[in-house]
């Protein structure tokens, strides 16, 4: 199997955490093996419900040191211990949960979510799979074996995953965001605008949905719908880097380089480690004519990308963007170096040394 980034991962995993107080009703919770622990999981529940977390905690401990096949209260602290971010004992409980009841697919969920916070992804993946095996239907957990092939960039098996969440549930309040994303991100524009149509309908107040429909027009080069969605995102969310920076996008796109500006101006004065809005920034300058502004911005670009580079000696792409600073700042010999050293350690066929070369090209 290969390997999985877990990248930006474990805010978006669907993690089946049920404790509300619908989920621990009496009639909700399975019957316990020991009736006489029943009076002390519902004050354990209460306590929960009141924001009494340790307090819960250590009734429920008690529980099962009292009586340990008392499997509600066992899951109950193993989802606790998830949400507080205590790996070892959720996975500890949850190994237990599913001892006593094997065909818990809610427990080998959880258990993946909680392998993948402990970065064991291949263990994570075995238990979404279990739970399938346990529940076809359980749609969670596709949810999340979806997400792992998303930020591992297995498109395919992302949209087939996601695709059978949809096919359980046509309401599952994330899984048409997800389809979204997938279809932007293989080129099928159409069917992405329509899922992020039916993700906005089921959550209207979501701005990282709109944030992501305005990303997705800006790749299919629609420039007034992308203008349209990050405007809704800087009106909810001011300070949103990515919403200024995206909204500069789309105005260049309008080639209305002066709003663009202001729009990069703004990105940079809330993230001024973000690279990329200096050099759009630098490039209108340019474009306009004001040639000093484009020579300040560009310079405060070098150090970032040398700072890149010292911390990743292999990465070519900062070199690459790099050079391309110092020839516009007409550092034709440090700029060389740069394209010389990716000529020499990077792979020939790659795109980048492909482009270092033509660069070096046009400068015989």
């Amino acid at each position: 199997m290969d390997p999985i980034n877990l990248k930006r991962i474990h805010g978006s995993i669907a993690i089946v955490l049920f404790v509300t107080i619908a989920y621990l009703s009496a009639t909700s919770l399975r019957a316990s093996q020991n009736s006489d622990s029943s009076a002390l999981l519902k004050n354990a529940v209460t306590q929960l419900n009141q924001g009494q977390i340790d307090r819960a905690i250590s009734n429920l401990e008690k529980i099962v040191k009292d009586y340990p096949n008392d499997v509600n209260a066992r899951h109950l602290l193993a989802n606790i211990y998830l949400s507080e971010n205590e790996g070892s004992k959720a996975k500890k409980n949850y190994l237990e949960v599913i001892r006593m009841d094997p065909k818990n697919a809610e427990a080998y969920n959880n258990l993946g979510i909680t392998y993948l916070k402990q970065g064991q992804a291949e263990n994570a993946v075995h238990s979404f799979l279990a739970a399938i095996e346990r529940d076809p239907k359980f749609a969670e957990a596709y949810y999340n074996l979806g997400e792992l092939a998303l930020v591992s960039g297995r498109l395919n098996e992302a949209l087939d995953f996601f695709r059978k969440v949809e096919e359980i549930n046509t309401n599952h309040r994330s899984v048409h965001h997800k389809l979204a994303i997938v279809l932007a991100k293989t080129g099928v524009f159409n069917q992405s605008f329509e899922e992020f149509k039916r993700a906005i309908a089921l959550d209207p107040q979501n701005m990282q949905i709109v944030n992501d429909l305005g990303l997705a027009c800006l790749a299919a080069h629609e420039w007034e719908k992308a203008a349209e969605q990050f405007k809704k995102v800087v009106e909810s969310v001011p300070d949103s880097t990515v919403g200024h920076y995206g909204l500069g996008m789309a105005l260049k796109g309008l080639k209305k380089q002066e709003e663009a500006a202001i729009e990069f101006q703004r990105t940079l004065q809330i993230s001024p480690e973000f690279i990329d809005p200096y050099l759009e920034l630098g490039d209108l300058y340019f474009d306009l004519g004001r040639f000093k502004e484009a020579e300040k911005i560009y310079a405060k670009v070098v150090p970032l990308y040398e700072e890149a580079i010292r911390n990743n000696r292999k990465n070519l792409s900062a070199k690459l963007m790099l050079a391309k600073v110092l020839l516009n700042l007409g550092r034709e010999k440090d700029a060389r170096k740069h394209l010389e050293t990716i000529l020499r350690d990077g792979d020939l066929a790659s795109a980048i040394v492909t482009e270092a070369r033509a660069v070096i090209e046009r400068l015989i």
